[in-house]
């Protein structure tokens, strides 16, 4: 690495090194026999992934603090994701980060199926960030020296009430990442129908016994809080078709073979009218919210 150091390209160049060069160089002389010798280690990698009027920049990096078992993991930051990779391994290294070309899959619209094709990276590295190996030792004894100079017992620097501020933004931040998540849309679906087998009226009857009726009850509050307050919100994305819940919350037509709705809203008074009083009509705006202002033409 020396002829990519300052010293060293001032040196093929022929340039007159600065004073400040000059006591790098010293260092670095002093730290190993010849300047040639200085070994440097890869701590981060910058990649762009795009082409060269627009893309989108991430970062490998790997820990060089913490306890022994931590230290020297490899990282990605994209935006907010934060993931462990292997960039210790050279097969993943060079499909990171070295461009070039890989097999993929692709659509082929000819054959009218997936087939695999040698395609072009869109992604390679942009920076390399080096570490010199001569000084990890020297900088690590500083730091220990350093947070041993103490001379009052040590105390958090943030006060209580910003930290409690802080832990409560998080929480609620965590709180609304996985409300509008795919697998808690999942689960909430998975909730609503899993009752539905046990909501036949008896044979000869044309209402719902006690227990049936208390399943459809709470059946029927869960997913109307759901998808009016967080479901019909929600982008399709993660929400789902709107009809797949209409089947779940209203229908049940995953485990019965004819209509449900009979058994929901016919067979129980108490239902309709909760359902017809706290949902539809408690809320003054809820018919033109959902008729004529809901921009999504499936949850009109």
């Amino acid at each position: 690495m020396e002829p990519y150091t300052v010293p060293g390209v001032a040196r093929l160049e022929g340039d007159n090194v600065n004073p400040e060069s000059q006591l790098m160089e010293q260092n670095e002389q002093s730290g190993s026999d010849t300047a040639g010798n200085t070994k440097y280690r890869l701590v981060g990698v910058l990649v762009h992934s795009g082409q060269a009027s627009g893309g989108h920049y991430y970062s490998y990096i790997i820990q060089r603090n913490g306890k022994d078992g931590d230290r020297n993991r490899w990282y990605k930051f994209d935006d907010g994701d934060v993931t462990e990779c292997k960039m210790d391994d050279d097969e993943e290294m060079k499909n990171q980060c070295f461009g070039g070309e890989y097999m993929g899959e692709v659509f082929d619209h000819m054959m009218k199926r997936m087939s695999y094709r040698r395609q072009k990276r869109w992604w390679n590295a942009y920076i390399l960030f080096y570490e010199r190996m001569d000084t990890i030792d020297q900088e690590d004894e500083m730091i220990r020296c350093i947070s041993e100079l103490t001379i009052t017992k040590s105390h958090p620097i943030m006060s209580p009430a910003i930290e409690r501020s802080v832990r409560k933004q998080n929480v609620q931040f965590m709180h609304n990442r996985m409300q509008y998540s795919l697998e808690y849309f999942q689960f909430v679906k998975k909730l609503l129908t899993c009752n539905g087998i046990y909501l036949n009226p008896a044979p000869g009857q044309d209402h719902l016994l006690p227990e049936a009726e208390e399943i459809t009850m709470i059946s029927i509050q869960l997913g109307a809080r759901f998808l009016f307050t967080t479901g019909f919100h929600t982008k399709k994305i993660v929400r789902g078709p709107a009809s797949d819940w209409y089947m779940a919350f209203i229908l049940f037509t995953l485990y019965l073979e004819y209509d449900a709705l009979c058994i929901l809203l016919r067979h129980s008074k108490n239902v309709r009218f909760w359902f017809a009083h706290n949902v539809l009509f408690s809320v003054s705006n809820r018919f033109s919210e959902y008729l004529l202002e809901c921009p999504s033409a499936e949850v009109r």
